[in-house]
C-alpha cells in the first residue's frame, strides 16, 4: 500500500526539503500547506545554512530598461524594477511587481534582506491621508511571492534602513519636512508583522543610510544644509542611542557619495573624479559585485566580480540598466 511522505516525522521531511536545489524550492512550496510552512520556517533556513546550501545573490533596485515608444503606448512598463543577479551562474532575473497595483517601486524605495526574505519600504503614496505611513512589502524567495506588511506608523523620506539576521528591520533618521518625520526610530518584526517604536534619534535631518554591525544599528546622515555628517549608533542590548564624532565632508553639494569601508559603514557608492565614474560595491559572501557607471547620466560602464583578491570583468546582463537606488545581498536558501 502506498503511503504519503507526510506520514514521516516533520524533522525528517525538513531534512529532505533542505537538500532541494534553490530553484526547486518555490515549486515545492506549492505542494501543500505543511511544506509551505516548513519552507518558510527559520528551521529550514538554519538547516540549509548548516549544510552549506546558501547562495548569495545581489538585489538591485534600478531603472527599467527603455522600451520602444510603440510598445510603451500599448503596454507601459514600470519605471523601476528589482534585479536579482547570481554572481556564480551570471544569470539575472527581474522580480515580479508588487501585489498592490496602486503601488510600484520608485527611486525612494529601500531594500534590505534577512533569512532569504527581501524587505522593501516605499515612500507613502497617499498625498491626502497624512496619517498613512510608508508601505512595506516582503518577498519570499522560497515561494516566489510578495506579501504586504503593516505600514510604518509614520511618514519618512531618505531614511536609514537595515536588517538583522533574525528578521528584524530597523528604520531611523531621514529628511525633515511638514508631513515627514525625521527623528523617530522603529523596529519591524517580519515574522510577527509588528512595529515597535524605539527611543527617538537626535540628529541633523538629511540623507540617512544605515547598517547593522554586531549588536548595533548605525545611522549615518548627511546634512544638505552645511554638508556635515552625523553618526549615531543604537545599542540593541542597552536600548539607547549614542552619538559618534565625525569630520566634515569635503565635497560639493549634491555630489556626495559616501566611501566604502568593508566591515564598516556600507553606504555603497563614491565618485572617481578623474575618470568621472560612479562606483558601487556589494559584498556577496566570499566575493563582491563591482558596478561602474558614468557620472551624470547613470550609463552603465562595466561590471566585475571580485574574488580572492582578483577582479574579473563580466558581460553585463541586459536586465541591469540604469543607476542603483538601493541594493542588498540576499542569502538564497
Amino acid at each position: 500500500m502506498e503511503q504519503s511522505i507526510d506520514v514521516l516525522p516533520e524533522s525528517l521531511i525538513l531534512e529532505c526539503l533542505s537538500r532541494l536545489h534553490y530553484k526547486d524550492v518555490p515549486a515545492a512550496s506549492l505542494v501543500c500547506h505543511k511544506w509551505l510552512d516548513l519552507l518558510e520556517s527559520r528551521q529550514f533556513y538554519s538547516l540549509r545554512k548548516q549544510l552549506g546550501h546558501i547562495n548569495h545573490f545581489a538585489c538591485l533596485l534600478q531603472s527599467h530598461p527603455p522600451s520602444p515608444p510603440s510598445s510603451y503606448e500599448s503596454n507601459p512598463l514600470p519605471l523601476y524594477v528589482i534585479n536579482v543577479f547570481d554572481p556564480v551562474s551570471r544569470e539575472c532575473k527581474i522580480l515580479p511587481p508588487l501585489p498592490n497595483p496602486a503601488i510600484q517601486f520608485d527611486h525612494d524605495s529601500e531594500i534590505v534582506s534577512s533569512e532569504g526574505k527581501l524587505i522593501l519600504m516605499n515612500k507613502c503614496h497617499d498625498p491626502v491621508n497624512r496619517e498613512l505611513g510608508n508601505s512595506l512589502f516582503v518577498f519570499e524567495f522560497s515561494t516566489g511571492r510578495w506579501w504586504q506588511g503593516k505600514n510604518l506608523p509614520t511618514r519618512k523620506l531618505h531614511f536609514a534602513m537595515a536588517a538583522t539576521d533574525d528578521c528584524r528591520v530597523f528604520i531611523a533618521g531621514g529628511h525633515q519636512s511638514e508631513d515627514v518625520d525625521s527623528d523617530s526610530a522603529w523596529m519591524y518584526d517580519v515574522r510577527k508583522d509588528e512595529w515597535s517604536e524605539l527611543p527617538r534619534i537626535i540628529h541633523v535631518p538629511g540623507l540617512s543610510k544605515g547598517k547593522v554591525i554586531g549588536n548595533q544599528f548605525i545611522v549615518k546622515t548627511l546634512s544638505m544644509i552645511d554638508l556635515t555628517q552625523s553618526v549615531e549608533t543604537y545599542d540593541f542590548e542597552l536600548g539607547e542611542w549614542k552619538q559618534v564624532n565625525v569630520k566634515q565632508l569635503w565635497t560639493k553639494r549634491y555630489e556626495y557619495f559616501a566611501r566604502i569601508e568593508d566591515g564598516c559603514m556600507l553606504i555603497c557608492s563614491r565618485i572617481d573624479k578623474r575618470c568621472r565614474l560612479k562606483f558601487y560595491k556589494l559584498p556577496l559572501g566570499d566575493r563582491s559585485l563591482l558596478i561602474y557607471y558614468k557620472k551624470g547620466n547613470g550609463q552603465l560602464f562595466s561590471i566585475s566580480i571580485q574574488e580572492e583578491g582578483k577582479r574579473v570583468k563580466i558581460e553585463v546582463p541586459h536586465q541591469i540598466y540604469g543607476d542603483v537606488y538601493s541594493m542588498c545581498c540576499v542569502e538564497m536558501h
